[in-house]
């Protein structure tokens, strides 16, 4: 599966409060969220070394988790154009998805 044949640019936009904010969500035609359990959330979160101020202790059971659980994550469930992936999977596998839905797509 090739993208390299696409004559139009793409923009890949991150960030977890994308699909809380409506207005915002609506600007993309593609979306999606990846999934995560708290075990796996918080393992990747102690290994990530670049946050500036530093987490202080207690950050992640007290508002990081939370938002994800209670905002974040329902936010990107109410919207069906959200395609739901699980962060789980292999970094491929995501890709893989995401490649082929925009080579599915019907561009205007």
């Amino acid at each position: 599966m090739s993208l390299c044949f696409l004559q139009r640019p793409l923009l890949f936009v991150d960030g977890i409060s994308l699909f809380s904010h409506a207005p915002t969500s609506a600007l993309f035609h593609l979306r999606y969220f990846l999934t995560l359990g708290e075990s796996e959330c918080r393992r990747r979160r102690s290994l990530r070394t670049d946050y500036d101020p530093a987490d202080v202790p207690g950050y992640f059971d007290r508002v990081v988790w939370p938002a994800y659980r209670d905002e974040h994550l329902p936010a990107a469930r109410r919207d069906a154009s959200v395609t739901m992936l699980r962060g789980e999977d292999t970094t491929l596998k995501a890709a893989k998805v995401v490649a082929q839905d925009i080579l599915d797509r019907e561009w205007s």
